[in-house]
């Protein structure tokens, strides 16, 4: 792995893991782009460096998004993380939380809402 950042977008649905990750790119263009199909493919890929922030799914198969970021929070206590669902619920804003999630989105308001919390992920200097 380069040692130039990289931001992870972890999402089954690969036309909607392309739409994230074109939306961060277009907004944080020193950022290398990295995606995963599921919470098992992301803790590999994680395994090869620390990623500068993750956009998780819930709905994963296999390892759920909650339960991966768990896992990567144990692995990297400072990683921030965004979760995601189509379906947001109290239930799962608060398992995401629980888990260690920086931020629980709605994926339909995300358009709006993603670039600013990784903005803040990041840091105010984030390009």
């Amino acid at each position: 792995m380069p040692d130039q950042p990289y931001l992870l977008v972890v999402e089954d649905h690969h036309a909607m893991r392309r739409q994230f990750l074109q939306l961060i790119e277009a907004e944080f263009p020193r950022y290398l782009l990295r995606g995963a199909e599921s919470g098992e493919a992301a803790l590999l890929l994680v395994e090869l460096g620390k990623p500068a922030a993750v956009v998780m799914d819930v709905g994963l198969p296999g390892m759920d998004g909650i339960a991966t970021t768990r896992e990567l929070r144990r692995l990297w206590p400072t990683l921030g993380v965004i979760v995601m669902t189509m379906q947001p619920s109290p239930r799962y804003e608060a398992a995401a939380r629980e888990a260690g999630a920086a931020c629980f989105l709605n994926k339909s308001t995300a358009a709006d809402r993603l670039i600013p919390e990784l903005r803040v992920l990041l840091g105010s200097g984030a390009p």
